[in-house]
């Protein structure tokens, strides 16, 4: 029993670290990112976001895969063959900022906001990105010059769309240590009997 009781508070508590490591290195990117703005560094500042982004939907996705795996372990709905991706499996995929955000459209229906911000961003990236390469006679300094102006006005969008993602992750998060402790609970009792 003990060695049982154990095994799930240990699978309980093993986000803490997680959160704690992730909450440091969202204040941490958010700071640098800041300061790229002010010096006005904002193409720069841009490929940060998108590094950013990419990694909030990975989590965001090891989240919701996460919730449907213990919603259907708490209602014993066997889910024949469903293994959620983790964080870390997402990220070793490789698989770009649009095909991520293609993934996360069906988790995020009702999340309207995050999914056209989203869009947005892709597309204001990617131009950027493309017309950079495209340009080959002029001076890469003069290109990012052009395109600091054009990249600072989306800037307070960029940041819109990080706080969302983020109270989106911090949603999810809350629900998913509710369902462990409801999950536990259930496996305890049945332990028990």
């Amino acid at each position: 029993m003990d060695d049982f009781f154990n095994r799930i508070i240990n699978e309980i508590n093993r986000r803490s670290y997680l959160e704690e490591n992730y909450i440091k290195k969202n204040k941490y990117l958010a700071e640098r990112i800041d300061k790229l703005n002010k010096n006005d560094n904002f193409f720069e500042s841009m490929l940060w976001f998108s590094q950013v982004f990419e990694a909030k939907i990975a989590k965001l996705l090891s989240l919701c895969e996460e919730s449907i795996k213990l919603t259907g372990e708490i209602h014993n709905i066997l889910l024949k063959n469903y293994k959620p991706h983790t964080y870390k499996d997402i990220i070793k995929s490789k698989k770009t900022l649009g095909k991520l955000k293609d993934e996360l459209c069906p988790y995020l229906k009702d999340k309207d906001e995050i999914l056209i911000l989203l869009e947005k961003f892709i597309d204001d990236r990617n131009k950027i990105i493309h017309h950079f390469f495209k340009e080959e006679d002029l001076d890469p300094k003069i290109l990012i010059e052009k395109y600091e102006s054009r990249i600072k006005n989306k800037i307070f969008s960029w940041w819109k769309l990080w706080y969302l993602l983020d109270e989106q992750i911090n949603e999810l998060d809350e629900q998913i240590k509710k369902l462990r402790e409801h999950s536990f609970r259930i496996k305890l009792s049945e332990k028990n009997k």
